[in-house]
C-alpha cells in the first residue's frame, strides 16, 4: 500500500491508503480501472483514478472527505504527488488474484458459474489453450463476444470439467462453451474487461515463471529474441507422443505442471548441446 496526504481546512491533514500493486486492488477498484481504460480518447484517466480511488478507500477506512477535496484532485500539488501513485496501472500488468470466484449470470433461469483459482493455479492446458484463442481474438477485434467466449470457457457450473474422458465411449469430450456464451455477453462491458485484465496479468505471471518456454531464441543463439506467447500451443504438439500421451491427455494436465516439464526439458537439451559443443572444442 501507499499513502496520499490531503489537506482539509479546519482539521488535521488526512492520510488515505491506496493500492501500490495490482493485487492490492479490490474488485471495485479493478472495475474503476476497467472503466477508465474503456473511456473515450482525451479522458483524463489519472485524475479519474485518483478521485475514484480516494473516494472508495476513504469509505473503507471510515474517513470523511469533504466534497471540495474530491473535486479538487486536479490541483497542481495533487497532480505532482497523486498521479505517480497510479504508475503501476500503466506499467506491467501483474494482476493474478481472481476477481470473480463465482458469478451469477443474467437470464430467466438463474445460473451460478465458478471461475479458476488465482494465478491459473488449477487451470488445465486445454482450458488455457481455448481461452487464449478468445483472448487473442479480442486483442485483434475488441468486441464483447470474444471476452464472453473466454469467460464461457473458464467460468462453468460447479464440478463441470472443460475436458474429460467419457467412461463409456473412452473418448474425450469437450464442454460446450458456445451454449453459455450469449449469457456472458449480457454482463457489463467493464466486468468482461476486468476479466481481460486478470487474464493478461496471469499470462505475464506464466512468462516470468517459465521464461525458457516463452522466450524466443535470438538469431545469434541463446535467449533474447522476445516473447513468443504462441510457444505454448507449439509445446503441446511437440510434447504429444508415447511419453506424454495424446494431445487430449496433455490438455487435461495442469498448465503450470506442463510448463514446468517443458522448461526442464529445454534446460536439459541446452545442457546437452553445451556439453557437445565443449567436447567438439576439446577434440580439435
Amino acid at each position: 500500500m501507499q499513502t496520499i496526504n490531503l489537506f482539509q481546512p479546519g482539521t488535521k491533514d488526512i492520510t488515505v491508503e491506496i493500492p501500490s500493486t495490482w493485487n492490492e486492488c479490490t474488485r471495485e477498484e479493478l472495475h474503476i480501472i476497467a472503466k477508465s481504460v474503456m473511456a473515450p480518447e482525451g479522458f483524463n484517466t489519472k485524475a479519474f483514478l485518483l478521485q475514484q480511488f480516494l473516494q472508495h478507500r476513504s469509505i473503507l477506512q471510515k474517513i470523511k472527505l469533504d466534497d471540495h477535496i474530491l473535486s479538487a484532485v486536479a490541483a497542481e500539488d495533487v497532480v505532482i504527488n497523486g498521479y505517480p501513485a497510479f504508475d503501476f496501472v500503466f506499467n506491467e500488468n501483474t494482476l493474478t488474484e481472481q476477481p470473480y470466484n463465482r458469478i451469477k449470470l443474467p437470464g430467466f433461469i438463474p445460473c451460478t458459474v465458478y471461475g479458476p483459482l488465482s494465478a491459473f493455479n488449477n487451470l488445465t492446458v486445454g482450458e488455457y489453450e481455448a481461452a487464449f484463442i478468445a483472448y487473442n481474438l479480442f486483442k485483434e477485434e475488441s468486441t464483447v463476444d470474444h471476452l464472453a467466449q473466454l469467460m464461457a470457457i473458464l467460468w462453468r457450473p460447479k464440478h463441470q470439467p472443460y475436458l474429460w474422458l467419457h467412461p463409456k465411449t473412452n473418448i474425450y469430450k469437450y464442454y460446450d462453451a458456445d451454449k453459455m456464451q450469449p449469457r456472458f455477453a449480457k454482463l457489463p462491458a467493464w466486468q468482461l474487461y476486468t476479466v481481460f485484465m486478470w487474464f493478461t496479468g496471469c499470462i505475464n505471471h506464466l512468462v516470468k515463471l517459465f521464461p525458457k518456454v516463452f522466450t524466443k531464441p535470438s538469431p545469434s543463439g541463446g535467449d533474447g529474441g522476445g516473447i513468443d506467447l504462441m510457444a505454448f500451443s507449439k509445446s503441446i504438439h511437440a510434447a504429444a507422443g508415447p511419453k506424454n500421451g495424446t494431445r487430449d491427455v496433455i490438455r487435461c494436465t495442469m498448465v503450470k505442471e506442463f510448463l514446468f516439464e517443458c522448461q526442464e526439458q529445454i534446460i536439459h537439451t541446452e545442457k546437452q548441446l553445451e556439453e557437445m559443443n565443449n567436447a567438439r572444442k576439446h577434440n580439435r
